[in-house]
């Protein structure tokens, strides 16, 4: 835990690419409402939980402001020896 806490400025940027694109997606017949960059992700993030499964393998799991307030959905983030193994929403 302590490696993902002192790399988190090199995960950083992965994870907010990895959430713009889905907003952009969750937008797409609304591209207006999407956001526009990777700095507007984390005034929307709530982090539910951090799991670690083995070293630099771990999930961030989130819900966000823009999702629509009957969408309880929670996207995980997945991380395998410290490289982004892609996301997926409630599971």
């Amino acid at each position: 835990m302590s490696r993902l806490r002192e790399d988190w400025d090199n995960i950083r940027p992965e994870v907010a690419n990895d959430i713009l694109e889905l907003n952009q997606t969750y937008f797409s017949d609304e591209p207006n409402r999407a956001m526009k960059s990777q700095e507007e992700v984390w005034a929307t993030a709530e982090l539910l939980r951090i799991a670690v499964s083995a070293q630099g393998s771990f999930s961030l799991t989130y819900r966000f402001d823009w999702q629509n307030p009957r969408d309880d959905h929670e996207v995980t983030i997945y991380f395998l020896d410290w490289t982004l193994g892609g996301s997926s929403v409630d599971g």
